[in-house]
């Protein structure tokens, strides 16, 4: 499926269809629910914990870039 990006017009920020919007925010749901399950499974001094944490960071981060809440179980 090919998704559209032009430009926003002076703000430096493109804009993307909702087509895009939507397949993001989807694949962003699947990275935070399999982030989440393996946090479950990994105790607190796991060397990995912190990586994790960063992974789920990031993806929360994207979804306020697209504007899509993923719901209180993926705040930050």
């Amino acid at each position: 499926m090919d998704y559209t990006v032009e430009p926003s017009g002076g703000s430096g920020n493109p804009r993307i269809d909702g087509a895009a919007v939507h397949a993001l925010s989807n694949h962003l749901a699947v990275i935070l629910g399999f982030i989440e399950l393996v946090l479950g499974e990994t105790k607190p001094d796991d060397p990995r914990r912190a990586d994790l944490i960063e992974i789920r960071d990031a993806a929360v981060e994207m979804a306020k870039i697209i504007g899509r809440p993923l719901g209180d179980g993926f705040k930050a």
